[in-house]
């Protein structure tokens, strides 16, 4: 197995947060170019979600991508602490990592709610489940 593994999965939301933040970023910069917006406009926007509606949607997933995988961050770096890298576990962490993926994909592309919501749910549960695994590894 390659040396500190279990930080692998880490490594691949991490990428996944950078190429949501350029997406968001050339589909800002495009749209407010495209209508001639002032960057000073948006400084003092009451709301900027409305001004920016049309290209809302990376920015949310952006947010999204600091919100429930920061539990995801740090149950990487306890396994990698408590020495936790067994099958389990790397499975767990890729398939949180793959459904935040799926789940970022269809909300930058199609945006069909109920799926990306089915996969948020099955993300979760993974995470639990990582959660509860290390749990057992850390105290039993």
């Amino acid at each position: 197995m390659i040396p500190n593994a279990v930080l692998l999965p880490m490594f691949a939301m991490v990428l996944l947060t950078v190429i949501v933040g350029f997406i968001m970023y050339r589909e800002r910069v495009a749209f407010a170019r495209k209508e001639r917006i002032n960057p000073q406009d948006l400084a003092d926007a009451l709301d900027l979600k409305e001004i920016m509606k049309p290209v809302q949607a990376p920015a949310n997933n952006f947010s999204n991508l600091f919100e429930v995988p920061v539990l995801f961050y740090a149950a990487v770096l306890t396994a990698y602490v408590i020495h936790a890298d067994g099958w389990l576990i790397h499975l767990l962490f890729w398939a949180f990592v793959a459904l935040r993926y799926a789940h970022s994909y269809i909300q930058l592309t199609n945006n069909i709610v109920m799926l990306r919501f089915r996969i948020y749910i099955v993300s979760c549960l993974a995470l639990a489940t990582a959660w509860m695994a290390l749990a057992w590894e850390a105290f039993l």
